[in-house]
């Protein structure tokens, strides 16, 4: 008989046949069944399907690529296999910017819609300002304000003022209204202290009761405190007393800067207050402030001290003291060491994140990996609240329907705590707002950056947007209060942070809050600075001009994540600096609001105890195979 074609697998002895019907040795003695080896069928595909699976395939490789750069996890250069294997391998550093104003963030944003497929390079520039108060530098007063001072008027402007802001903001000295009164009993004082009475009694108009946002039911349309500033500028020759040997009159200078330079940030003079307070450190540098033990001129150091970083750091601009040069010790005040404590970290924000003097790099050097860099920031800036005394904690809760006038204060302080994690926290939200503005642009898709990012990335990011939604709570809170004035300094900072990052987080699919969701967050946000365009602050309308302007440049990219009703709102509602069709009560949606415990938002150093070394060996990006812990924002 014929042996068959092809032999069983199992077959060693090819003299016998070997088939399912008579199984040959090999088989009978394993007691299996024959196998027969089986052809595959050769694939057959035509030339056109060939080029289009390699046209895709190009795609593909393309678009991980991009994303791999973009999201810094690998090198482009080398294959997935080298990346995967090589133990070096660190994270692309994050593109630093210049500066993290948010209207200079806005403008990016725009030129980054408008670019096309190719985007723009970051071009961050602090010299970005509204110019709507410019007139006020051409104008002059028509009289002598100092003549109608009075020591009631003095009284009850400092009680104004340091209702709002007081240590760390004010570089007042702390007799200041005893030497009013002995001002007003006929004792000669320095020209410089007239001047400083002058602008101390132009801040008090601005956190006059009358200024109260949610109390003022026509449209201002004065600048309060205006008179007073023009005169002090147009009379005020600031070099003379640079060179004067009375230090009691420099040091009358080095205030009256101070206050001068809170007025014009007010105006949203930006570079011109950086100006005045540059030029108060360099004046207390050359007293010596820095190294001095009186009481009064701690205080006067170290306010001005505090009062240049926060202005510096909003705009980017380079420092001229390092912390470890000052031995002026700290005053008593557990307030302003607080300010001076956030002041130093405010610095190294500055200086690491967004400084760009090559100097700096042997002293602060930025790191490869300057993600961690953010975290531990991060963890300065969470060790920094968890220190406060209790006095200076945070206690009020929806409940509560009542804010003390003096707990405005520590609003402040907290309202800047909560702005440094925005400083610290929204290059990252930039990154992904990049990789996502340059998919849509090259492919017509969205990305949702959740899936993208690490859980430590991620981790992160929710807590900038936590941040954001306490501030929006501590808004609502002083606006009930009625302690929430039109011309605020450093309110708009905060407010307009917190709805570029709302914005920011809709557009990268970021649906993570913890009361309300980030679209009615943004919408009430919005509706605050509506509010405040439509009662007389011109500035606060610019910038929802150029929110709004991102909101329209957003549209596609939101239609396509559902959020078309938010764009809908945009489009229809009645806003103060551009026609509608429907016609909103602001003031009710604000009053109406569900406003959180501020105790839902609890952070302590126990949920960034592994910030140090966490990201020593992490991936990062999409497709990410290491199982990195989380961190725990949340107690």
């Amino acid at each position: 008989m014929r042996r068959a074609t092809a032999a069983c697998i199992r077959c060693h002895d090819r003299k016998q046949r070997c088939s399912g019907d008579h199984p040959c040795v090999q088989c009978v003695k394993n007691d299996a069944t024959c196998e027969y080896r089986v052809k595959a069928k050769p694939i057959k595909i035509t030339d056109v399907e060939y080029e289009r699976l390699v046209r895709e395939r190009d795609r593909y490789h393309h678009e991980v690529k991009l994303l791999r750069r973009l999201l810094g996890k690998y090198n482009v250069d080398e294959s997935p296999e080298s990346e995967w294997t090589h133990n070096s391998s660190k994270t692309e550093p994050l593109k630093l910017l210049e500066c993290a104003s948010a209207e200079v963030i806005c403008e990016q944003l725009d030129a980054w819609v408008n670019s096309g497929k190719d985007l723009s390079p970051l071009s961050f520039s602090w010299a970005y300002e509204e110019k709507v108060y410019d007139w006020v530098f051409e104008t002059k007063p028509l009289y002598n304000p100092i003549d109608s001072l009075s020591m009631e008027k003095m009284y009850l402007s400092y009680r104004n003022v340091t209702t709002f802001i007081r240590s760390g903001y004010l570089t007042v000295e702390p007799s200041f209204l005893d030497r009013c009164r002995q001002y007003f009993e006929g004792q000669t004082m320095p020209v410089k202290f007239s001047y400083k009475m002058l602008m101390m009694q132009a801040l008090g108009e601005v956190y006059d009761q009358s200024m109260d946002v949610s109390s003022i039911t026509t449209q201002v349309t004065h600048l309060p405190g205006l008179t007073c500033f023009q005169f002090v500028l147009g009379n005020f020759q600031g070099l003379n007393s640079m060179i004067k040997a009375d230090h009691n009159d420099t040091i009358d200078t080095i205030e009256l800067f101070g206050i001068m330079a809170i007025y014009l940030r007010i105006l949203d003079k930006k570079c011109a207050a950086y100006l005045f307070t540059n030029n108060a450190l360099q004046l207390a540098v050359s007293l010596e402030l820095h190294t001095s033990n009186n009481f009064e001129h701690q205080a006067t150091w170290w306010s001005t001290y505090c009062l240049n970083r926060f202005l510096a750091i909003r705009i980017g601009k380079p420092l001229l003291v390092f912390p470890i040069e000052s031995t002026c010790k700290l005053p008593p005040d557990p307030g302003l060491a607080a300010q001076v404590q956030l002041a130093h970290i405010s610095e190294r924000i500055c200086r690491q994140l967004f400084g760009n003097d090559s100097n700096m790099s042997d002293i602060h050097p930025r790191a490869n990996n300057n993600y961690k860099l953010v975290a531990q920031i991060m963890h300065s800036l969470i060790d920094w609240h968890d220190s406060l005394p209790p006095y200076l904690q945070l206690s009020v809760s929806s409940d509560q329907e009542v804010v003390e006038p003096a707990d405005r204060v520590i609003y402040s302080l907290h309202l800047n705590y909560l702005h440094h994690i925005y400083l610290a926290l929204i290059p990252i939200l930039m990154k992904y707002a990049e990789v996502q503005l340059l998919t849509f642009h090259k492919e017509k898709k969205v990305l949702q950056a959740a899936n993208l990012m690490s859980k430590n990335i991620r981790e992160l990011v929710e807590k900038l947007i936590d941040s954001c939604q306490l501030t929006l709570n501590i808004f609502i809170q002083v606006y009930r209060a009625k302690v929430f004035r039109l011309f605020g300094f450093t309110d708009l900072d905060h407010m307009l942070a917190t709805n570029v990052s709302f914005l920011i987080a809709m557009m990268l699919d970021i649906r993570t809050s913890r009361i309300n969701s980030i679209e009615d967050n943004l919408k009430v946000g919005l509706h605050f600075m509506n509010e405040l365009a439509s009662k007389g602050n011109k500035v606060w309308g610019r910038k929802l001009s150029h929110l709004l302007k991102a909101v329209r440049d957003f549209k596609p990219i939101l239609q396509k994540l559902n959020y078309g009703g938010f764009v809908a709102f945009c489009e229809e509602t009645n806003w103060s600096v551009t026609p509608g069709s429907a016609n909103y009560d602001h003031h009710q949606d604000i009053d109406d609001f569900a406003v959180p415990d501020l105790e839902d938002f609890s952070w302590t150093m126990m949920d960034l105890q592994a910030l140090d070394e966490f990201w020593d060996d992490t991936s990062y990006g999409s497709g990410s195979t290491q199982d990195t812990s989380p961190i725990n924002f949340s107690s």
